[in-house]
């Protein structure tokens, strides 16, 4: 596993100062409201656009943790491609070694403006750090990446820092 770790840290340490720009367009109501019953919240905010109005929004909100919970934004990766954790490996910071698995080390989200349905967006992904660790199971890597997302007048809405554990 040493070898696979090694490997993959060294691919994952070439991501870095390579930020990943993508047009994800917009988010339609019905993603947003999928993911608002998913998650088991039925605010009417996200399902009417008089009670977003009546709360001071100018539109349906998209959910606080839809953008930071996507990991593809395509149609995604056909099942028989998915690695063995069930994560795909287009993502950055996701090393493509065979037998490693990546897990959440956690998140910090920093909302800075409201995130609408159908407004188009836009986000920069990017590795910041990977380093080895010694855990009580033995070696790991830690990565650290960020996710901007901005609204199409350039404004940040959502920054996500996110901490993975690649064993």
């Amino acid at each position: 596993m040493t070898d696979s770790l090694s490997t993959a840290q060294e691919t994952i340490a070439g991501q870095i100062g390579h930020p990943v720009e993508l047009a994800l367009g917009p988010v339609d109501a019905v993603s947003a409201q999928r993911f608002a019953m998913a998650s088991a919240d039925d605010n009417p905010l996200y399902f009417s656009a008089e009670a977003a109005s009546a709360a001071g929004y100018s539109g349906i909100p998209v959910p606080p943790l839809y953008l930071s919970s996507m990991r593809e934004w395509g149609p995604g990766t056909p099942g028989d491609r998915l690695q063995a954790d069930g994560t795909t490996t287009s993502d950055v910071g996701r090393p493509d070694e065979p037998g490693l698995r990546v897990l959440g080390g956690g998140q910090r989200l920093e909302f800075k403006a409201d995130v609408l349905v159908d407004m188009p967006l836009s986000a920069t992904f990017e590795v910041l750090d990977v380093r080895r660790r010694d855990g009580r199971s033995g070696e790991m890597l830690v990565v650290e990446v960020s996710r901007e997302y901005r609204t199409a007048a350039g404004e940040i809405a959502v920054v996500c820092h996110e901490s993975r554990i690649v064993r």
